[in-house]
């Protein structure tokens, strides 16, 4: 599952998963125009869904949308990034020591599948990035949901849908999601043992990672747009 936006029963809902998948998958780039026409062709639609999807994708901070402008996929100066990458950090890390002491069994034993099933999709020849990019979320989600904290849980699904777009582009960083399957087993060894300080400290080192490759990539992107 996405942040924020999940595969409801209305069109629109569908639909805005849908464009909130291509951004993941990098089809769409920060800044980059949405075409409610291109769109409504693409799904067999009106421009009405489309036009509600691209509502509910800004309420979430993904897309910007202004009077008489064409919507885009949401755009923010690197510092304002690194401050919410920094925020997600710490909020995912602590919602993982919260979750450590409240997650049920049956919890447990679905981030351990959850888990599994990412592995294998690595090891499986062909298995597409998006698929993969979106098992690594789904890892993460569990363990924000297994606080049993609504605020933390609507703080990290807010500030997960800002950095969605640039978060996906470092998941597809060669080597980068082999690192998150190896980062992930020692977060879930933690929970496991009820070491509740240790899964916090190894989700924060995993979210110092992912921030400093996001980093590294838009100042990359930067400094090549000046050179041009």
């Amino acid at each position: 599952m996405l942040y924020t936006i999940s595969e409801e029963s209305t069109q629109a809902a569908k639909i805005a998963f849908e464009v909130q998948k291509m951004i993941l998958a990098g089809e769409f780039g920060p800044g980059d125009g949405l075409n409610e026409q291109a769109l409504a062709d693409r799904y067999g639609v009106s421009r009405t869904p489309i036009r509600e999807a691209l509502r509910m994708l800004a309420a979430a901070g993904i897309v910007e949308q202004e009077p008489r402008k064409r919507a885009r996929v949401a755009r923010m100066p690197l510092g304002r990034i690194v401050e919410l990458m920094e925020a997600l950090a710490e909020i995912e890390a602590s919602c993982t020591r919260l979750a450590v002491r409240r997650m049920t069994p049956m919890e447990r034993a679905e981030l351990a599948e959850i888990h599994e099933a990412f592995c294998e999709a690595i090891d499986k020849e062909g298995e597409e990035l998006i698929t993969l990019s979106n098992m690594n979320i789904k890892f993460h989600t569990r363990l924000v949901h297994g606080c049993h904290n609504e605020v933390l849980i609507d703080l990290a699904n807010t500030i997960g849908a800002r950095v969605l777009p640039y978060r996906a582009q470092q998941a597809f960083q060669a080597g980068r999601l082999e690192k998150s399957r190896k980062e992930h087993s020692l977060i879930l060894n933690a929970v496991q043992q009820g070491d509740d300080e240790k899964a916090y400290q190894l989700m924060r080192d995993h979210f110092d990672v992912v921030s400093g490759n996001v980093t590294d990539i838009l100042s990359a992107a930067k400094a090549a747009v000046t050179n041009d």
